[in-house]
Order: C-alpha cells, then structure tokens, then sequence
C-alpha cells in the first residue's frame, strides 16, 4: 500500500505542477520558450532523478523526488505576493487593437490567435501637433486574450512594472 502511494504522489505532482507553475508564470508574461523552459527544467531533474536512483520512488523518498517541482513554484509565488514595493507605472493611449488568426495545419479551422496593441505613450495626448499628424509612432505590445478583451481602442491603459520582492519582474496591466 505505501508503495502505490507513493507511486501515486510520483506520478500525479508532475501533472499538478504543469497546472498550477503555468497559472503563476501568467501573471509575469513571459514569452512561450522561457515558459517552456522554466517548466522543463524541474522535469528534467525529477527524470534524471529516477533514472539514477530508483529508490527514490518509494514512498520515503517521495517527498524528495517531488521537491523539484514545489521549489520553483514557491519562490515565484513568494516573489509576487510578498512584493510590496510601489511599481513603475506608465500610462499609455491604445491607438489600435488587433486579433491575429494562425492558420492550423488542418485547414479547416484556426490554429490560435495572438493579440496585440499598437500603443503611444498618453503625455503626447496633450500635444496638439502630435494629434494632427496622420501617422503615430506606436509601439507594438503583445498581450493575453484576457488583457485583449478587458481595453478597446482609445482607451487608456497603464503598465505597471514590479520589482519583485526577489528582483523577478512582473508586470500588470490596468
């Protein structure tokens, strides 16, 4: 019985930690390959782990094969919620907004969709020959679907930038 159990644990925390560390790595909108490999790295170990000491997925040692996937997890959660430095906050005018479709490899339907803001900084607002001039100079700002839908074009729209109470930035977007 101790045995399953601890087979059980082995098997379940890595899916549990896929889950939860992805939810906690939204919040500091880092592009797919470092999420890719923030998420590899406590796989790998917990591999290499098993496949160089198979005692360690008994149930006496399951608590130290699974360690690798509560470290990351805990220091990322530990950074956002203890972090209570003021944050750098800039405010910006969202000039267009735009939703682009990837084709799958199946025709038939869409493979996703990235979202974006074309924005400009909103002291320029007040200039009278910015506002007459055809073109903006914006920037390009890649957000989530849930940031997309939350702003429309002419809003305005602050970057708050964090510190992290362990130097990890992270940015919100109100």
């Amino acid at each position: 019985m101790k045995n399953n159990f601890g087979l059980a644990v082995t098997v379940i925390t890595p899916i549990l930690y896929l889950i939860l560390f992805t939810h906690i790595l939204i919040i500091y909108n880092y592009p797919f390959p470092v999420i890719a490999i923030l998420l590899s790295i406590p796989c790998a170990i917990f591999f290499a782990l098993v496949k160089f000491w198979p005692d360690v997925l008994h149930y006496k040692n399951s608590l130290l094969s699974t360690m690798c996937f509560y470290l990351l997890p805990f220091l990322f959660a530990i950074n956002y919620t203890f972090d209570f430095a003021k944050p750098a906050v800039k405010k910006y005018w969202i000039t267009n907004a735009y939703k682009h479709d990837f084709p799958s490899s199946t025709n038939e339907e869409s493979g996703g969709y990235e979202y974006y803001f074309y924005i400009t900084p909103a002291n320029n607002m007040n200039n009278e020959d910015f506002l007459l001039q055809e073109k903006f100079k914006s920037t390009k700002l890649t957000v989530t679907e849930q940031v997309y839908y939350r702003f429309r074009k002419g809003n305005y729209f602050y970057i708050e930038k964090h510190r992290g109470l362990l130097g990890i930035g992270w940015t919100t977007y109100r």
